[in-house]
């Protein structure tokens, strides 16, 4: 959950810790998404838009393009989790 009071408010966010580390990563930058793309309009999709923001924050675009157009394995899936922490 997140919110601002107003506009020269700080922000809140408020989750609830899990037990994998990535997942509360992923909780908190999809939060943070809520307050940098919401905080001044609405959106037909806002959940979505937030996870959007949450994977372009934790794993760039660009960067997800040079690792990814690799041929990889289930194992190399694993250690870039580990690395980008998603």
């Amino acid at each position: 959950m997140s919110a601002r009071t107003g506009p020269e408010a700080h922000a809140v966010v408020g989750y609830f810790p899990g037990s994998k580390p990535e997942r509360d990563r992923f909780a908190l930058s999809h939060e943070r998404g809520h307050l940098v793309l919401h905080g001044h309009r609405r959106a037909e999709e806002p959940e979505d838009e937030a996870n959007r923001f949450a994977g372009e924050f934790l794993m760039p675009r660009q960067r997800a393009r040079e690792i990814l157009g690799l041929d990889l394995i289930l194992k190399d899936y694993a250690r870039l989790k580990s690395i980008w922490g998603m």
